[in-house]
């Protein structure tokens, strides 16, 4: 049988990813072993474990893939991650080696995607703050401006189109909304299979309703910038469930304090975000504590996703969640500043 180990520690990660069940069937796919440390692995004991391992199951805060890990892994054919983006601990190293790699990134972002349309709706109805006013005792029309807005008939752009914002894409139809996306990366014959209008960055700034679904990588540092706040049209709403990195939050505050745009953020330059952060308290703003995805529930059935990929690996099928090269480099890295 094959040599199968396991990345993720103890605790309540791995058990929310792998409860009983699942541990159960990786159990019937090879000879298992985990990491049965609560702490996060390094390089050393990383490959240490990998000498005699045929699979390697990875997780959050798996240790990267380098060369000195892989001349220790010299039966390594499959590195399947519980996870969503691999760049954290994947690299072209991996790819040269000619080891496969598959990863629970296209469940993730159907979650996040979710995720997005709920704080599309959240922020045009405003519910946290009508929430917060009834918690207070008040009612509508109470001493406060009220209005909310409809999703119907709006113009969406996206900043980025990848996995998640091709997730998102059928979710806003019902609403019949307008839709166009930049992505430098994504070719014409993409667009025209979602019907979505390709445009420039600086076109997405004119819509109602903006949301960002950039990887962190090299190039997408602030490329939601001053200037392109500054173009947001007014009563705009901004929406970010990718990574903080991706906004000039200064210029962000800036142009927020102003109450001429609002905004949803799920993700923010430093997390946790500051107390002395410059987004709190402001009544156009609602803050979240990077929850977008995946959801607690959802995550053993990753991990079910993956053990399905597990299995058509060992029978010789295709496989449903393998990530080429191109693109595995191409997603979010944490490891980035």
């Amino acid at each position: 049988m094959n040599n199968i180990f396991v990345t993720l520690g103890e605790g309540a990660v791995r058990d929310t990813f792998m409860p009983p069940h699942i541990i159960e069937r990786l159990g019937t796919l090879g000879n298992v072993r985990y990491n049965n440390f609560k702490e996060r692995m390094n390089g050393e004991t990383l490959g240490e474990n990998l000498e005699d391992t045929d699979i390697c199951v990875t997780g959050w805060g798996c240790p990267r893939f380098s060369e000195d890990v892989l001349n220790k892994a010299g039966k390594l054919k499959l590195i399947a991650h519980i996870g969503g983006s691999v760049a954290n601990h994947i690299g072209s190293e991996v790819f040269d080696k000619g080891i496969r790699v598959i990863t629970g990134n296209d469940i993730f972002a159907l979650v996040v995607a979710e995720g997005t349309a709920a704080y599309i709706l959240a922020g045009l109805r405003r519910l946290a703050l009508y929430a917060e006013k009834v918690q207070q005792g008040l009612w509508a029309h109470d001493g406060y401006e009220w209005y909310n807005e409809s999703l119907i008939n709006k113009s969406v752009g996206l900043v980025g189109f990848g996995a998640i914002a091709r997730h998102l894409v059928p979710m806003l139809r019902p609403y019949n909304c307008e839709i166009s996306a930049y992505d430098p990366f994504v070719g014409n014959d993409i667009f025209l299979q979602y019907g979505v209008k390709k445009t420039s960055l600086a076109d997405i700034a004119k819509n109602k309703i903006v949301s960002i679904h950039a990887s962190k990588t090299d190039g997408s540092r602030h490329i939601i910038d001053r200037e392109f706040l500054k173009n947001m049209r007014d009563g705009a709403l901004l929406v970010n469930t990718a990574r903080g990195s991706v906004i000039d939050e200064e210029a962000l505050a800036d142009e927020l304090i102003t109450g001429r745009i609002r905004a949803v953020l799920d993700v923010y330059e430093t997390e946790p975000l500051p107390l002395y952060s410059r987004l709190r308290n402001l009544p156009n703003v609602t803050l979240l504590p990077h929850m977008g995805g995946p959801t607690i529930d959802m995550r053993e059935y990753v991990a079910k996703c993956v053990l399905d990929d597990i299995e058509r690996f060992l029978a010789g099928d295709n496989l449903k969640y393998e990530v080429e090269r191109a693109y595995a480099l191409r997603m979010t890295n944490e490891y980035l500043k």
